[in-house]
């Protein structure tokens, strides 16, 4: 059986409840945003009684149904609302190899949709109505592509559509003429941190400091962008610690100011800390990981955090 490709993958916490979320590609091209089936379950509040197997159904374009939509109360609404998509649930291999079942995100909005109009409905029983809140509360939160940028942030997987949007608000078609975008003073700063003594006559920026304004300045940036800008810029020939362009001269007004307030911060960090690895324990401590934060109402309507880490780094 041939699995589809794992593009992205990484764990979020959702309610307190860790779930792997996953970009795939199939072998036709196509990219599914897929969440960990498991801990969909309980994300839902749905408990198994038996095995952890899809129920069979002869309804057209549908042959399997996830157990939480297999009661038969729910037939009507499951016969309405369900769509035919392909692959709403199957398998993918991870980084590690392991073989994963999944859920294609679309389904949870269509499950919770099913859910709500069989309560309205009054066709559900008694020991369904916990399901069916839960349903209803994550509906007030989550709508059909808020569930599939969530996964986006989550994984750090951005579509080309996107990339290529973005592009054309950040990066220039050709480079505009150089002109003074980082200070003498945050040279002299950065020369000071580093602990390299002040040569009068001599320019600190002939310093290598080009790996610490990729990792710490133009990290504001996507990516994608940071390698475009490279791309853009090659070393010369004779130097390889000199580029053809500098990167900011690749960049719109927008994309150097997304740079320059990234430069502000790190300024100050700079002239404010001891020496270069207090630098780096306080750059960590200022840019914890980020965070999606979703109100989520508990069992008395009060609101509680509703929390989906992401890698340190990911463009918010």
């Amino acid at each position: 059986m041939e699995y589809p490709q794992c593009l992205k993958s990484n764990l979020g916490y959702i309610s307190d409840i860790p779930i792997m979320c996953a970009v795939l590609k199939h072998v036709d091209g196509t990219i599914q945003h897929v969440l960990e089936r498991r801990q969909t379950h309980k994300l839902l509040g749905w408990v198994l009684t038996g095995p952890d197997e899809d129920v069979v159904l002869n309804i057209p374009g549908i042959s399997k149904l996830p157990p939480f939509l297999a009661a038969n109360n729910l037939r009507p609404f499951v016969e309405k609302y369900l769509q035919p998509y392909p692959n709403l649930t199957g398998f993918f291999r991870g980084s590690s190899g392991q073989r994963t079942r999944f859920y294609d995100y679309r389904l949870l909005p269509i499950t919770w949709q099913i859910w709500g109009y069989a309560e309205l409905s009054g066709v559900l029983r008694e020991n369904q109505y916990d399901m069916a809140r839960r349903c209803r509360l994550l509906t007030l939160e989550f709508a059909t592509e808020g569930l599939r940028e969530l996964i986006n942030s989550v994984t750090g997987f951005v579509d080309a559509e996107t990339i290529q949007d973005r592009m054309k608000l950040i990066v220039l078609d050709q480079p505009r003429d150089w002109e003074l975008r980082f200070p003498h003073d945050f040279w002299l700063a950065l020369e000071k941190l580093h602990g390299y003594p002040h040569v009068p006559g001599v320019p600190p920026h002939k310093h290598p400091f080009g790996s610490f304004l990729l990792t710490y300045v133009y990290s504001a940036l996507d990516d994608y962008v940071v390698s475009e800008i490279q791309e853009r810029s090659p070393y010369t020939d004779k130097d390889q610690h000199r580029r053809i362009h500098k990167l900011h001269q690749n960049l719109t007004d927008e994309g150097w100011a997304i740079v320059k307030k990234r430069l502000d911060q790190i300024w100050a960090l700079v002239v404010t800390s001891k020496h270069f690895e207090d630098f780096k324990e306080r750059f960590e401590c200022l840019n914890p990981h980020a965070q999606l934060r979703f109100d989520f109402p508990d069992s008395e309507g009060r609101s509680s955090l509703f929390v989906v880490e992401q890698l340190a780094g990911m463009t918010t």
